[in-house]
């Protein structure tokens, strides 16, 4: 396989995980010379502190070997025709058009299949981009862990659901709100200034993760913090407990639990932090090592090999 393919999107209902994740894996297989991978897209990138990224093209080349498609819910009808171009690898896909797929590769829990799937693979996951290109540039710096809490509230929030989240962080702890590209320290249950320091650079530095479930918080584990997981939908809530790797605390539904609850439990699990400091090294190794795992993975499939010999 020289050239990949990879189909994927982002905006406030699908979120940006899948978006980062996919723009980690063209990073990585661009700059080790694996093999040539784009992103097929006509806008730009939503990354922290920049807009612009070079893996991209606007069509799916004609000398394509593999398409990746990394969304829930395909077609059938869809993957049929990405199928005419070449073989088609779904990760995470929920929809019809996962059967039709040459290979499915879970990467989360998939509440739809199966205890012990063959198509499972954890160990392979991919961090995001703003998340992996800020920790290696941090070098072998070690971060004490000086940040209470880091909220993430999800992709274009509200001024109403940042509100919302600012009612949450008890009285008296140093907190900040995380933004796509600016993170803002949070202060009397108001935003009190930018915070100038990069995604990595916060994560590294906090004890306490506060996500709905999504790649924030296996951030957030790869970082040795504290999981909170406070969801918009039971659908999310039902995968953080599938999720076990992460340990993460399931707060529920945010329209279903009592915001004086979460904040006695911020405030409670802060005194059982379960790290001091953090090597960005450390994390970095983490990082990698799911890439090189999913790369080899994809390498190795055998009906992708034997449908390119064919």
């Amino acid at each position: 396989m020289k050239n990949i393919a990879i189909i994927t999107d982002w905006n406030p209902g699908l979120g940006s995980g899948h978006i980062q994740r996919m723009a980690s894996l063209a990073d990585f297989l661009n700059k080790n010379n694996i093999c040539r991978a784009r992103i097929i897209t006509a806008r730009a990138l939503p990354f922290t502190g920049t807009s612009f990224f070079p893996w991209t093209a606007e069509k799916i080349p004609g000398n394509t070997d593999l398409i990746i498609r990394d969304m829930r819910d395909s077609t059938g009808k869809e993957i049929d025709a990405l199928r005419t171009v070449a073989p088609v690898l779904v990760i995470d896909d929920n929809g019809a058009g996962r059967q039709k797929a040459d290979v499915t590769i879970d990467l989360l829990p998939n509440p739809d299949i199966e205890a012990g799937s063959e198509a499972y693979h954890p160990e392979s996951f991919i961090y995001g981009h703003s998340f992996s290109s800020s920790i290696a540039a941090l070098g072998d710096r070690v971060f004490q862990k000086d940040i209470d809490l880091a909220v993430y509230p999800g992709t274009e929030p509200d001024a109403q659901l940042i509100d919302y989240y600012l009612q949450l962080i008890p009285e008296g702890i140093t907190a900040v709100i995380l933004g796509g590209d600016k993170h803002f320290l949070a202060g009397g249950r108001t935003l009190a200034g930018q915070v100038r320091k990069s995604y990595g650079e916060i994560i590294l530095s906090s004890k306490i993760v506060l996500s709905h479930f999504g790649i924030t918080l296996y951030e957030g584990s790869a970082a040795s913090a504290r999981l909170l997981s406070l969801n918009p939908s039971d659908y999310h809530a039902h995968l953080t407990d599938l999720a076990t790797n992460l340990a993460a605390t399931n707060l529920g539904v945010r329209d279903s639990v009592d915001p004086a609850a979460i904040s006695n439990i911020i405030a409670h699990a802060l005194k059982n932090s379960p790290a001091a400091s953090v090597s960005a090294r450390e994390v970095l190794d983490k990082i990698n090592a799911g890439l090189e795992n999913f790369t080899r993975l994809i390498f190795q499939l055998k009906k992708l090999n034997s449908m390119e010999n064919k």
